[in-house]
Formats: structure tokens, C-alpha cells, sequence
């Protein structure tokens, strides 16, 4: 079986942490990397040639939208936003996002139910072609 590999974006590093422990629980996804801001996710997104990005909405320096832009302008691929439910996540789809998430759901205790709903989103970006959207 096939496993995808996830660059997890986030200025948090304790998000970034549970993102990533959450990836490498699933024996479908593995982290292919993190990056700290949409800077440094781009420069790792054409050094680590991820399957998937999963990329915070607001961060310092670049931030998710703007970063998403780019992404999709230079190197297409599927990428599932992180959002606090802000309204910024329906921009995030017209540029070209393929699913968001609301973080706060994974931070949730018991949270089996959002943990595989996360996968199913992962899974589902997997089969989308980013250089169509």
C-alpha cells in the first residue's frame, strides 16, 4: 500500500507536533516534513516533494492564503487548510484548497471521530488533481 507523505504548516510547534503524531499514526500518511511559516513551507515543499500539504490559515511572515496562492501558481498540489473557522477559509477554496479542517477538533479530548474524519480528508485530497482546480 501506498503511503502519502504530509508537509504539516503551522506556526505553532505544539500544533505542529499533534499534527504530525496524528499523520504518523495512520498507516495510510507519514510526515514528510514541517514548516514553521508559508516561507519555509514553500523552500520545503520543492526540497521534500510532499503528497499533501496541510497548511495553517494564520501565521507570521507569509500567511496560509497567501502562501496557497503561490503554491498553486508554482507547484499544484493537494492541500488540506487548517483554520480556526475563519471566513478566510472560503477564499482558501477559490484559490485552490481542497478541504479544511478546524483545528480546535483535533485538540478535542476523545477525539477518535474528528482524528478519522482528519484521514478521510487526507485520503480524499489524495485523489484530487490540483493542476485542475
Amino acid at each position: 500500500m501506498k503511503k502519502y507523505g504530509v508537509l504539516v504548516v503551522d506556526d505553532s510547534a505544539f500544533m505542529r507536533k499533534l499534527i504530525c503524531d496524528i499523520i504518523e499514526a495512520s498507516p495510510l500518511f507519514y510526515e514528510a516534513g514541517r514548516a514553521r511559516n508559508g516561507k519555509d513551507a514553500l523552500e520545503k515543499v520543492k526540497r521534500l516533494k510532499p503528497d499533501i500539504v496541510t497548511l495553517d490559515i494564520e501565521m507570521p511572515e507569509l500567511n496560509g492564503l497567501e502562501t496557497l496562492k503561490i503554491l498553486m501558481e508554482e507547484m499544484p498540489l493537494p492541500v488540506v487548510m487548517l483554520s480556526n473557522g475563519t471566513a478566510s477559509t472560503l477564499e482558501a477554496f477559490e484559490l485552490g484548497a481542497v478541504d479544511f479542517v478546524v483545528k480546535s477538533e483535533l485538540l478535542k479530548e476523545n477525539n477518535e471521530a474528528e482524528v478519522e474524519d482528519f484521514y478521510k480528508r487526507l485520503e480524499a485530497a489524495t485523489k484530487v488533481d490540483p493542476k485542475i482546480l
